[in-house]
């Protein structure tokens, strides 16, 4: 085992519900810890990446205790990371996802898109801020619940009614006019995306408290439906170069042939 009983752990990990998951692996709340990274880092090629805008990773505890907090980041400022504390882990996680659902969505939803387009086409921006409106008011509803839930926690830090006009604003530079975020990127190679905490798990919680995110809930169905399809398209492409394999090794009789079939099937 690689975790014992004083071992505290870090997810770097985009959505929310993370924490939640972390804990009960790890089986203590108070041993684990939040980072959100932003960095707009791209990888181009093997051992190439493009850093285009941001350089800091907010550090939160899932108690807020900002003694342990202050550990961390000690810890990773002597690394030579611009690592920021927060007083709030998941309002900060909430802050992330207003960026992350609207513009990994909305890029994936409107045929990957980057960034620049989704801030400049009128129809594209209306969604996307509606979406972080969404986000806005589904956060604030859940800390303000979860708040409620845990005896001795202190008083909510709620997003501002400035925060998503900051955000927008932040948007529109010219440094992410051709960024892709990661999302979008992996859902361009047919990797798997980060889907469940990003967007399934906000619309959940924003229906489980009432709140109206017709957005969102577009959105994550069209993704749920594309990501389908694209799992779909991966197994057919798979299940006929399999076939093809087949039929060269039938044809051929060649063991070189053979060999590199069984190799590829592994």
């Amino acid at each position: 085992p690689c975790i014992g009983p004083e071992t505290r752990v870090l997810s770097l990990l985009n959505g929310v519900g993370i924490d939640e998951v972390m804990a009960d692996i790890v089986g203590d709340r108070a041993r684990v810890f939040g980072g959100l990274a932003y960095v707009a880092v791209s990888r181009k090629a093997p051992g190439v990446l493009s850093h285009v805008f941001t350089e800091k990773v907010e550090i939160g505890h899932m108690l807020d205790r900002e003694a342990e907090v202050a550990r961390v980041v000690d810890l990773l400022s002597d690394c030579k990371i611009n690592a920021i504390p927060t007083t709030s882990l998941l309002t900060s996680r909430w802050e992330k996802v207003a960026w992350n659902f609207p513009f990994a969505g909305m890029g994936i939803v409107a045929g990957v898109k980057p960034c620049g387009t989704l801030v400049k086409n009128a129809n594209l921006a209306d969604i996307t801020l509606k979406i972080m409106h969404e986000i806005r008011n589904t956060a604030n509803a859940d800390i303000i619940h979860r708040s409620k839930l845990y005896e001795g926690s202190d008083a909510p830090r709620i997003i501002g009614e400035d925060f998503v006009e900051n955000l927008w604003q932040m948007s529109c530079t010219p440094h992410l006019e051709g960024y892709f975020p990661s999302t979008v990127i992996d859902f361009r190679e047919g990797r798997p995306i980060e889907s469940e905490f990003i967007f399934y798990e906000p619309v959940r919680r924003a229906e489980a408290l009432h709140v109206p995110v017709p957005n969102m809930k577009m959105v994550a169905s069209l993704i749920e439906a594309l990501t389908s399809e694209g799992e779909g398209r991966d197994r057919e492409r798979a299940s006929a170069a399999e076939s093809e394999n087949i039929n060269n090794d039938c044809s051929s009789n060649n063991s070189s042939n053979i060999e590199s079939f069984s190799s590829n099937s592994s």
